[in-house]
């Protein structure tokens, strides 16, 4: 699991563009990685993903 690589994006939300630079893979890559980390909890989602540290960090836990 690289989640830890994800540190290196400074903006609190972000999406699968920034996903794709960080673990240097394409954007159809990104978004199905993407999709297993908001699977298992470890991002938040809406539109742009937020790191789970931030989200509960904002009190922002929701449960899907």
């Amino acid at each position: 699991m690289r989640l830890q690589e994800l540190n290196k994006i400074k903006k609190l939300y972000f999406g699968y563009e920034e996903i794709a630079r960080v673990f240097e893979v394409s954007r159809a890559s990104a978004k199905v990685t993407a999709s297993r980390y908001v699977r298992q909890g470890l991002l938040g989602v809406k539109i742009v993903f937020l790191r789970r540290t931030h989200w509960e960090y904002r009190g922002m836990l929701m449960k899907y």
